[in-house]
């Protein structure tokens, strides 16, 4: 179900992969791409042949661009983490700002690559020392796009300005191949959940309108999946429908009170969305939460935590994660080019290195963790951490399963 219009995604040109055009128009009707035109919009194809589309490719005023692209075939983690994923000048070739790319370009691509990445092989580690050395539980992750939309100007994981937000048309079909693959289907059998929405949103505007849910569901079907968004458009009937009828589907609902640097997340109002997340949780979905990136003098006032966390409750979630603000060379790359004062307002503190990232000072991480549980202790919650790097003051604060963990699955 499509509750957006072509024209209301806010893009000025769409790129589409010559492979991807069938796959396209299963998506968008013709009458949205007129209507697209109509509102100036442009677009283009990558390849020689725009076949159905050709007449409103010329009539857009866009191009059919004939450049050799050699398909990069690892995960897509890595293609966004080495920015393989930028094989076109995007900005000099359509004459945009490379600081605008992002907004304005929409690429709808092919890819014979894979969409789900193994973690503790990413970082070429067995899971154990992984989990050691990253403090962290997150295994399985699928990409149904490359670069979120957002556009959180905190982002540690996404943030290719100067490349268009990618939606990856074939994302069913890849997701089909690879839970076949031999070391993937081993890590479902064991239980591990396939985690949708790492480092971009599956309830994003586009991803919506592209269907990148419904078709990661169609292809899971039973297998442990876990859902995690900023967007509160999971809430739609429709939504709250179609996550029921899938038994190990469970959502995790991201909320900072950083709206001044997540201009692109789909809300309604600024406030913690008690009726919407009472209205799934009472609908048998079910939700955990995360309050995070927790940044110091910005939204970790005691008094505001405890208001935000007793919302939670009574919107009848039991399940609070926490996680600092980090930083590291990608985030610096392009948060500092963008918006430089902030860029150093936002990260002065950071100065404990753990692994690529850089976090706030120990005695700030333990003073704040301690806070957390004291509110969610007196509040009857349970609470964990999303790699917060306290050592042993995790045994503490971890008095329930994270959202990552295939252990929640269990209980």
């Amino acid at each position: 179900m499509n509750i957006f219009n072509l024209a209301d995604l806010g893009y000025k040109i769409i790129v589409i992969d010559e492979k991807a055009i069938n796959l396209f128009l299963n998506k968008v009707s013709l009458e949205e791409i007129k209507d697209f035109i109509r509102h100036k919009g442009k677009v283009y194809v990558l390849g020689k042949d725009a076949g159905e589309i050709k007449k409103y490719v010329e009539k857009s005023g866009g191009e059919i661009i004939d450049i050799s692209k050699k398909e990069v075939l690892a995960e897509v983690t890595t293609i966004v983490r080495t920015k393989n994923h930028k094989f076109l000048d995007w900005a000099k070739t359509f004459g945009i700002d490379s600081k605008l790319v992002k907004s304005q370009v929409l690429y709808v691509k092919y890819t014979d690559a894979s969409v789900i990445t193994d973690l503790p092989a990413f970082f070429n580690m067995p899971y154990v020392k992984y989990v050691r050395k990253k403090d962290c539980y997150l295994r399985l992750i699928a990409h149904g796009m490359e670069n979120c939309p957002h556009n959180c100007v905190y982002c540690y994981a996404n943030y290719a300005y100067d490349v268009p937000t990618t939606v990856l048309i074939n994302f069913k079909n890849k997701i089909k191949e690879d839970i076949q693959k031999p070391n993937i289907k081993e890590h479902i059998q064991r239980g591990y959940p396939i985690n949708i929405g790492s480092i971009t949103d599956p309830f994003s505007k586009v991803a919506v309108y592209f269907g990148l849910v419904e078709d990661f569901l169609s292809s899971v079907g039973d297998i442990r999946t876990l859902i995690v968004t900023k967007s509160t458009l999971f809430t739609n009937d429709y939504f709250v429908d179609l996550l029921k009828k899938f038994r190990n589907v469970k959502l995790t609902f991201t909320f900072t009170g950083l709206h001044q640097y997540e201009a692109g997340v789909p809300r309604r109002g600024y406030n913690f969305p008690s009726e919407e997340i009472s209205k799934a949780i009472s609908s048998g979905i079910d939700i955990n939460v995360f309050y995070r990136p927790i940044i110091e003098g910005i939204n970790d006032d005691l008094s505001d935590m405890r208001v935000i966390f007793s919302q939670m409750k009574e919107a009848g979630l039991t399940n609070v994660c926490f996680g600092f603000l980090r930083n590291n060379m990608r985030m610096e790359e392009s948060l500092s080019k963008r918006f430089s004062s902030l860029f150093l307002d936002l990260t002065k503190g950071l100065t404990d290195k753990y692994m690529d990232d850089f976090y706030p000072l120990l005695n700030y991480r333990i003073r704040k963790s301690l806070e957390i549980h004291n509110i969610l202790y007196h509040l009857d919650m349970n609470i964990s951490a999303c790699q917060p790097y306290i050592g042993k003051l995790r045994d503490l604060v971890e008095t329930t399963y994270c959202s990552c963990r295939k252990e929640r699955w269990e209980k």
